[in-house]
């Protein structure tokens, strides 16, 4: 698979895209609104096909980890929560916290330790608000936010606290949910009379 990903990176149009969203990257740090004509279902597939590709892999490509961070990060999550459901959406979890988690892997893998910092100031929490029912999405959600919170450190230790509280959550929460989730399987399992 690697060598096709190689080939679609040495494409044109794929070398014009990393331009763009590099130089959307680069003004998106100077100026707050940017009009750009950047094809952002383009931008999210490939960022989609690198960043499983890269993960696929014991020995990550640096190159293909800095441009899965470009990529990412030239897009505005908040514009964009559509497409990127579309591309990367996992039923049950939250987009936008589904984004930055991707975010933090991508940019911590990429040592960029402090901008991920920095860039994850803009994360919501909204996905906190709503508890999912399924054991499986309630997981997902705790976890993949504790590690944002990790991967940001806003506030000195806030953030450390609050990827605490969540894993204590889940720990005292778990013996009811699998309780719900035995009593369905036994359900299933069991024939009546």
């Amino acid at each position: 698979m690697s060598i096709f990903i190689d080939k679609i990176l040495d494409n044109e149009d794929i070398h014009s895209l990393f331009n763009e969203s590099e130089l959307q990257v680069i003004l998106s740090e100077v100026s707050e609104t940017i009009d750009t004509d950047i094809d952002s279902r383009k931008i999210l597939r490939l960022a989609f096909l690198l960043f499983n590709n890269i993960f696929s892999s014991n020995d990550p490509d640096k190159d293909k980890l800095k441009k899965t961070y470009i990529l990412l990060k030239s897009i505005n999550i908040n514009d964009n929560i559509k497409q990127f459901n579309e591309v990367f959406g996992i039923d049950g979890i939250d987009d936008e916290l589904l984004y930055y988690f991707y975010f933090s892997v991508i940019s911590i893998s990429n040592d960029k330790i402090i901008n991920i910092r920095i860039d994850l100031l803009d994360y919501s929490e909204k996905s906190l608000n709503e508890e999912p029912d399924i054991w499986r999405n309630r997981i997902l959600n705790k976890i993949f936010n504790a590690f944002v919170f990790l991967s940001r450190k806003k506030n000195g230790f806030e953030d450390i606290r609050k990827s605490i509280t969540l894993i204590r959550e889940l720990q005292q929460e778990q013996s009811g949910f699998e309780k719900k989730y035995l009593d369905k399987s036994l359900k299933k399992v069991c024939i009546p009379n």
